[in-house]
């Protein structure tokens, strides 16, 4: 009998998860947690809430190799559509980690530093029918230490790493996953656009494109090594 694998669903704190926890049940095998708003938090979280599954995973006669993370925060986009803003989400084929500083040419990462990170299933489509009121966006997505308000600085981060979707702490997760050997995915809500009114657009919209999200939309990814 061939061992089913935990998913481990991540936001990066409560209102992003909270509808899950109340649509899903234990014996899906899913696991729901909060990783921290941020790339350190992220990352350090990420790691949390691995560690924590191990005693369910040793129970079940399960190593960490049966885990599968899908972060489910939101994002920003450039130079975002109506559409994209009312029914849009995004998975990320990548995600890289990028700075204004080194954008502009001030500063540079390490050349050992890793950078960027492609998602294991990245050619494979969703699986199953997705609803028809959403927008499934499949684009290389990128994160920053801090949001971005420019308009500008949007537009020059997007054209130079040809990506328009911002997230605070999605390589923090990818780039744990990685290290550990664990697939990662993710089904992030588009909640504003990049810009100096982009914050108040997602204060005003973060909750309900949460809510959006449902277990059969989740449930539809690809998770296959």
């Amino acid at each position: 009998m061939s061992k089913r694998c935990l998913t481990l669903v991540l936001g990066a704190f409560e209102p992003e998860v909270a509808h899950l926890r109340e649509a899903i049940r234990a014996e899906q095998d899913v696991f729901i947690d909060t990783c921290g708003v941020g790339l350190v938090d992220a990352g350090i979280g990420c790691a949390r809430s691995i560690e924590k599954l191990k005693t369910r995973l040793e129970s079940d006669d399960r190593t960490i190799e049966d885990i599968r993370v899908v972060y489910v925060g939101s994002v920003g986009a450039y130079a975002a559509s109506d559409e994209e803003l009312d029914s849009g989400f995004v998975r990320a084929s990548r995600v890289s980690l990028l700075d204004s500083a080194v954008c502009i040419g001030d500063a540079f990462f390490p050349s050992i530093m890793e950078v960027s990170c492609k998602r294991e299933s990245a050619d494979e489509p969703l699986l199953d029918v997705v609803p028809s009121d959403y927008s499934i966006i499949e684009a290389p997505v990128y994160s920053t230490l801090a949001i971005t308000r420019s308009e500008a600085l949007g537009k020059l981060l997007s054209e130079q790493h040809s990506a328009r979707f911002e997230s605070l702490e999605l390589f923090a997760i990818a780039r744990c996953c990685n290290i550990m050997s664990i697939p990662w995915d993710s089904i992030m809500p588009i909640t504003n656009a990049i810009g100096p009114s982009g914050h108040k657009q997602w204060l005003a919209i973060h909750e309900k494109k949460a809510n959006l999200l449902g277990p059969e939309l989740l449930f539809s990814i690809n998770m296959s090594k």
